[in-house]
C-alpha cells in the first residue's frame, strides 16, 4: 500500500516523458549532433539522472553519472568482438538491404547469420551508422538500451518487494538493485560493441513486467520480439516471472518441470549435468577469481563483482532452506537464478552437439565464458543482491526516499 502523505505518479505522465526521451535520442542520433558519442551519452546520463531524481532515487542518480562515464574510461579499441564485426556489416547495408537479406535468410537463400541480426531492425533509429567502433560509436546505443532496461527493472523490483511481504524495504531494494545494475562491470565490459545482449535484455525485462502485471497480450507481443532476438528468451522470461510474481501453489511443480526440460535438452549427458550444478554458482561468481589473468583491468572489475555477489549466492541458500522465507515465496528468485545456470549449460550443449556436431566432454565448461552468458539474468541477480543487502540493513532502519509501490505499478498501466 502507498504510504500516507507520499505523492504518486500516474501512468500517463511517465509514458509521455518516456516517449519524449526515446524520440529525443533518435532525433539527436540522426542529427549532425549525433556525430559525437560523448554528446549522445551525456543526453542519456542527463535523462537518467532527471528520471532518478523525479522518482526520488538519489542513489540511482549518483550511479547514473558513473554509468555513462565509465564505458569511455575503459574503452579498448582492441577488444572488438567477432560478432560485433558481423552486425556492423549488416547495419551498414541500410534498412532496405537488411530486410531483403533477412527475408532471403528465412528462405534459406542467404547465410543464417542475417537471422541473428533481427535486433538491428528494432534498434535501427538509435544506432549510429556513421561513427566507427574505434571512436566509440556504439557506446551511446548500449547506454540508451541499458537505461531503458534500468527503468523496467525498477518496476520489477517494486513488484517483487510488494508480492513477497517486503513493502517496508521497497525503497532500499529498488534503489540498490538499480544501482548495482547500472554500476555492474558485466554490462560495462560489453558496452563498446554492437551486440544483441542489451536489446535482448530490455525485451526480456519488459515482457516479464507485462506478464507479472497481467498485460498478457502486450506481454506475448514483446515476447515474440524477444524470441526473434534470441530464441531461448522465452525460457528467461519464464524465470523472471516466476521470481517476481506473487507465490502460488503450482510454483514448485512448474520449476521442477522446467528443470526436467533442461535435463531433456542435454539428453541426460553426465558432463552437462555436472556443469549445471557448478553453473548455479558461476551465475554469481564469474569470471573465476583464482585465475590471475581474470584480475587484469577491466575484467578484474567483474571478478571483484563476483566475489561481492557471493553474498547473494549464500543468501539464496538461506532462502531455499528457511521455511519462513519459503512461505513468503522468497525461494523462487533463488531457484530461478539457479535454473538459469541450467539454461546456459543446455544452450551451450546444443550449440556444441546439435549445431556443430561436436563432442561435449569438458567438465566445468562455461566458467569464464559465463561472464557474457550471465548478462540475461544479471538484473535478477542484482535484485537478489538488493534483497540480501536489505536483510543486513533492516535492523538499522535504513530507508531511502522513493515513490510508493502503487505509483510504480501505474507505470505499465
Amino acid at each position: 500500500m502507498a504510504q500516507a502523505g507520499m505523492k504518486t505518479v500516474s501512468g500517463a505522465p511517465f509514458v509521455g516523458v518516456l516517449f519524449l526521451y526515446i524520440a529525443g535520442f533518435a532525433a539527436l542520433n540522426n542529427s549532425p549532433l549525433g556525430a559525437s558519442p560523448v554528446l549522445l551519452a551525456a543526453y542519456v546520463g542527463f535523462a537518467l539522472v532527471l528520471y532518478a531524481l523525479w522518482q526520488r532515487m538519489p542513489l540511482v542518480a549518483l550511479a547514473a553519472l558513473f554509468f555513462v562515464v565509465m564505458p569511455f574510461v575503459v574503452f579498448d579499441t582492441l577488444a572488438h568482438r567477432p560478432d560485433s564485426f558481423g552486425y556492423e556489416y549488416i547495419l551498414g547495408l541500410g534498412f532496405g538491404d537488411m530486410a531483403a537479406r533477412y527475408k532471403a535468410a528465412l528462405l534459406g537463400q542467404e547465410s543464417s547469420w542475417f537471422l541473428r541480426g533481427f535486433f538491428l531492425f528494432l534498434t535501427y533509429p538509435f544506432a549510429n551508422h556513421a561513427i566507427p567502433y574505434e571512436d566509440g560509436g556504439f557506446i551511446p546505443l548500449n547506454l540508451f538500451l541499458l537505461s531503458l532496461a534500468a527503468m523496467t527493472l525498477r518496476g520489477l523490483a517494486a513488484d517483487f518487494a510488494a508480492h513477497h511481504g517486503l513493502s517496508p524495504r521497497v525503497s532500499l531494494i529498488v534503489q540498490t538493485a538499480l544501482a548495482l545494475f547500472l554500476l555492474s562491470p558485466t554490462t560495462l565490459c560489453y558496452s563498446n560493441g554492437l551486440l544483441k545482449d542489451q536489446a535482448s535484455m530490455l525485451l526480456v525485462l519488459l515482457s516479464a513486467l507485462l506478464f507479472v502485471r497481467r498485460h498478457v497480450v502486450l506481454g506475448f507481443f514483446v515476447l515474440c520480439l524477444a524470441s526473434g532476438v534470441r530464441l531461448y528468451n522465452v525460457l528467461i522470461v519464464f524465470l523472471y516471472v516466476m521470481a517476481v510474481k506473487p507465490p502460488g501453489k503450482t510454483d514448485y511443480a512448474l520449476l521442477f518441470a522446467f528443470f526436467v526440460a533442461m535435463i531433456g535438452l542435454v539428453r541426460f549427458d553426465p558432463v552437462a549435468l555436472f556443469n549445471m550444478v557448478f553453473a548455479t554458482g558461476y551465475v554469481y561468481v564469474n569470471p573465476l577469481p583464482y585465475k590471475i589473468e581474470n584480475w587484469a583491468f577491466p575484467t578484474g572489475l567483474a571478478t571483484a563483482q563476483g566475489l561481492f555477489f557471493f553474498w547473494g549466492w549464500a543468501m539464496s541458500v538461506v532462502q531455499i532452506l528457511a521455511g519462513s522465507l519459503r512461505r513468503k515465496g522468497l525461494d523462487r528468485i533463488a531457484w530461478s537464478i539457479a535454473l538459469y545456470g541450467c539454461v546456459a549449460v543446455a544452450v551451450g550443449y546444443n550449440n556444441v552437439v546439435v549445431l556443430k556436431g561436436g563432442l561435449y566432454d569438458e567438465w566445468g565448461l562455461g566458467g569464464d565464458d559465463m561472464m557474457r552468458k550471465t548478462m540475461p539474468i544479471l538484473p535478477l541477480v542484482c535484485l537478489q543482491m538488493a534483497y540480501a543487502l536489505s536483510c543486513l540493513f533492516r535492523r538499522s532502519g535504513a530507508a531511502l526516499p522513493h515513490r510508493s509501490y502503487e505509483a510504480t505499478k501505474k507505470i505499465a498501466q
